[in-house]
């Protein structure tokens, strides 16, 4: 499981000349996370992370604070 307050998403190459999808979370200090190949799950992030682009330039914080968890068919996303 991971959990924090999404703050981008990001297109990263490797060394292998590979791109690579990463969330960045922000909670007690910055974090990437590498994305799997899931659609859905980019998706709803990407939702989340521009709720967090709306009310935190308005002087309103970051509320979007997300856990992900692995499940037997792919992620799931819980919202507190």
């Amino acid at each position: 499981m991971f959990f924090g307050y999404i703050v981008g998403i990001r297109l990263m190459e490797t060394e292998d000349g590979e791109w690579v999808r990463f969330a960045e979370f922000d909670y007690s200090e910055r974090k990437l996370f590498k994305l799997p190949c899931d659609e859905r799950l980019v998706e709803r992030l990407s939702a989340l992370l521009a709720g967090n682009a709306i009310t935190a330039p308005a002087g309103c914080g970051i509320y979007n604070k997300v856990w992900i968890k692995k499940e037997a068919e792919g992620y799931s996303i819980e919202l507190p």
